[in-house]
């Protein structure tokens, strides 16, 4: 056997440790393959439990990759059809391949298990930060877009933000160049960037869009105009929920300077002037660099510096004449 029974207890909680037991001596590991790999294994497999689920694993010296397209995992990152499939693979593995070639697996294998259940155990002492930069929109009235830095003392760039949310899915140790290998668990980053990870995992899962459109489109829809991989516009609530961590506090700029995020209504002047042999009413800024964006139920006005959110009865007053 390649796992002792500790660390497989320690990878899971009981209850999915148990039902691994139950689901493996069932046979209920089915069409398992194995695939070597020059650093490493390739398995995939389909497990029954309340309906047939698609379990993969790859273990390599660059990565660990598991996914099972069941509902726990999606919302857990583990589940007990993983659980059953490793412990059917390091069977297999075992019995099916040279004697020569099991040490290599079993290292592979063993790794994983040691990285995943002390990730599981400890919170790093030095956690890992996931910092925003705001990036203004090209129209008047459209949300911010966001690009990110991520690390720990040093801050690097996240070149490609879908690669970066699947690395957090796949709880991926990925290197940034030289100076920095990052695992990509969840629970490696501090609250903050934690929350933040919540809110790019939710817009990328879900496929909302930019704007105002309420539409499924694809992820490179919902990436800032001209489909720039390292910047996403986050609108509606997923916006409400980052300014809402961020009450308060600065967030670098994209270009230069910081934004500071306040909940406070901006000082505008109502002018009431003629045009076209009508009259029109229009809202000002005093030195006319104020600009809205956000919808009837959360209203942002942007002026050089700032982001304020407006309260409910300056939202309703002037909402009509945006």
């Amino acid at each position: 056997m390649l796992f002792d029974q500790k660390k497989l207890m320690d990878l899971f909680n009981q209850k999915d440790y148990a039902r691994r037991q139950e689901y493996y001596r069932r046979g209920r590991v089915l069409n398992l393959k194995i695939i070597p790999m020059a650093d490493g294994i390739q398995a995939a497999c389909t497990v029954q439990g309340s309906e047939p689920y698609d379990v993969s694993i790859v273990i390599s010296n660059e990565a660990t990759r598991i996914y099972c397209d069941c509902p726990r995992f999606a919302d857990k990152r583990i589940c007990k059809h993983v659980a059953a499939a490793m412990i059917a693979c390091a069977n297999a593995v075992k019995d099916s391949f040279p004697a020569e070639s099991d040490p290599r697996v079993k290292s592979m294998l063993q790794a994983y298990v040691d990285r995943a259940s002390q990730q599981g155990r400890q919170r790093p002492e030095n956690p890992a930060k996931l910092i925003p930069s705001i990036h203004p929109g090209c129209n008047r009235n459209s949300y911010p877009a966001f690009s990110f830095q991520v690390g720990y003392d040093k801050m690097y760039v996240v070149r490609d933000l879908k690669k970066f949310v699947d690395s957090v899915l796949r709880r991926e140790t990925v290197s940034y160049g030289k100076g920095l290998t990052l695992c990509h668990a969840p629970e490696q980053f501090d609250e903050q960037s934690q929350a933040i990870l919540s809110i790019l995992l939710d817009q990328f899962m879900s496929g909302r869009t930019i704007g105002y459109t309420a539409c499924s489109v694809s992820y490179e829809a919902a990436l800032f105009p001209g489909y720039q991989k390292n910047q996403i516009t986050l609108s509606g609530s997923a916006f409400d929920r980052l300014f809402d961590l961020f009450q308060n506090e600065t967030i670098v700029a994209g270009n230069r300077g910081v934004f500071l995020l306040q909940d406070r209504d901006p000082s505008v002047t109502l002018s009431l002037e003629r045009k076209d042999k009508l009259a029109e009413l229009s809202l000002r800024s005093k030195d006319g660099s104020l600009r809205f964006f956000g919808s009837a139920q959360s209203l942002y006005a942007m002026a050089p510096g700032q982001i304020l959110r407006c309260s409910p009865k300056f939202r309703q007053n002037v909402y009509p004449l945006l």
